[in-house]
């Protein structure tokens, strides 16, 4: 019979199970208060059942790979862009050796990592941080270098696989550094003739940013003293087809007391469109974990983002105390 978190042969049965208690409360520009309350996943953005593996080839190679669907926990349904069957996460096959490592399919993109690693909620979704996107990118190819004195180099692309043009194409390049306390990354993706979101969080889009080339810079850096672990990220997307840009800095920091981790993260920005004013943002994200074991841990999160639009929801607030256990 099989079992959750053992290996057989060589794949591994892996996932997670996250439910809160949301409440979400947004402000229009014209005052309209609205509240609503609902079950979901705030701390890993979904449940997740996975698979992973690799394999010896012998002579320093390896290969690997990595599967996940996401779930709906509260309704034990498929969730995602692709929600008939949840294939909205990780899916990828993988090539290490003395050359460094490759992966090929849909990944989390650099950026995506950069936030992560400074975010004392993992990545909570409502502390306000820009994307290009998404999350994942399906039809990658990433490249990483073998590590030199805690150095490691990342480049990728990825096929918009629009017949006899260019549309949806994307490239990235990245360079990370990891030794002792310190973490630092520096990121940049670009995505050709596409339309593309930028989003203050998933469901607070700051617009759209249509054709041209729209590059995505990030510089992420974490430090740990060991009573608390500071970090800060900066990003800025510019299109090059009507001259917009949306910028953002965030600052955090985590604190672990005994069994308890307590974080916060504060951030401001602004977006801007050619012969437009200027629009500012600013974000504020609390967390409080509770680890009960490796595995399970009870956790609170508060996020509110404030964007200065002429029209619309102006102010929007999330207020989540959930239970997560991985396996």
């Amino acid at each position: 019979m099989l079992s959750f978190g053992v290996s057989f042969a060589d794949a591994t049965l892996f996932g997670w199970v996250d439910q809160s208690h949301n409440t979400v409360t947004t402000t229009t520009k014209a005052g309209v208060k609205s509240t609503t309350q609902s079950w979901g996943a705030s701390q890993g953005g979904t449940s997740a059942l996975g698979v992973k593996g690799d394999e010896d080839l012998g002579d320093g190679l390896k290969a690997s790979y990595l599967m996940e669907i996401a779930i709906n926990a509260d309704t034990n349904t498929a969730t995602g862009s692709q929600s008939a069957n949840g294939t909205n996460r990780q899916s990828f096959v993988g090539l290490d050796g003395a050359f460094g490592g490759i992966k090929i399919g849909r990944q989390y993109t650099p950026s995506f990592n950069a936030f992560a690693s400074v975010d004392p909620s993992g990545i909570s979704d409502f502390n306000g941080y820009l994307y290009l996107n998404g999350y994942q990118k399906s039809n990658g190819f990433y490249y990483t270098s073998p590590s030199l004195s805690g150095f490691n180099l990342i480049l990728g692309m990825h096929e918009g696989e629009v017949t006899e043009s260019s549309k949806g194409n994307g490239s990235t390049f990245g360079a990370t550094y990891n030794g002792g306390p310190l973490y630092a990354s520096i990121t940049q993706e670009t995505t050709t003739k596409s339309q593309t979101a930028v989003g203050l969080t998933s469901t607070n889009l700051v617009g759209s940013l249509t054709a041209g080339e729209n590059k995505l810079q990030t510089f992420a850096a974490s430090y740990d003293l060991g009573m608390a672990k500071v970090g800060v990220i900066n990003e800025t997307i510019d299109s090059s087809s009507d001259d917009s840009q949306a910028k953002a800095t965030h600052f955090s920091v985590a604190v672990p007391v005994g069994s308890f981790t307590l974080g916060a993260i504060v951030g401001n920005g602004s977006y801007n469109t050619k012969g437009a004013s200027s629009v500012d943002m600013t974000s504020v994200g609390i967390t409080a974990d509770y680890a009960m074991s490796k595995r399970t841990k009870v956790y609170f999160r508060f996020g509110e983002t404030t964007d200065k639009v002429t029209s619309g929801t102006e102010k929007a607030s999330t207020t989540a105390i959930g239970l997560f256990h991985s396996f």
